[in-house]
């Protein structure tokens, strides 16, 4: 093949050579997935890779990783928005110790913000959404 042919076939087919190189860009990119990182006062919010020390050995164990650097526990709980009323809904909660690391698959919408009282809903349906707030106890672990 000469060079004039190479560069034919690339000025006729620089569309698909471009699609090509992008997609294999993106698929060869490392997975990234966000870690919440909580102090006493505030909190940060990272995108990790699973090389990541903090969250090596627990990867697939979630999608989003919670580390409590706080001195208090925190608490992941259920928040469920519907077009019916119910009296009896209990949330689901999950307590995170102080000074660990909780992996979860929920996707967390309200973090140390309180969640509003009501949500748009579809007609008939029901959502639930996830609240990470300080656990409400005065006990430290």
């Amino acid at each position: 093949m000469n060079l004039n042919s190479i560069l034919t076939f690339l000025i006729r087919n620089w569309a698909i050579i471009l699609i090509v190189s992008v997609i294999l860009y993106f698929n060869f990119q490392p997975e990234k997935k966000k870690i919440i990182i909580v102090s006493d006062d505030s909190y940060n919010i990272e995108e990790v890779t699973d090389d990541d020390p903090r969250v090596k050995h627990i990867w697939e164990q979630g999608n989003t990783f919670i580390i409590n650097n706080s001195y208090k526990s925190l608490t992941l709980e259920s928040v469920s928005y519907s077009t019916y009323s119910t009296t009896s809904y209990t949330p689901d909660e999950y307590i995170i110790k102080s000074n660990s690391t909780y992996a979860t698959n929920k996707n967390i919408n309200y973090i140390f913000t309180e969640p509003p009282y009501s949500i748009t809903v579809t007609s008939g349906g029901s959502t639930t959404r996830w609240h990470l707030r300080y656990s409400s106890s005065n006990s430290f672990y």
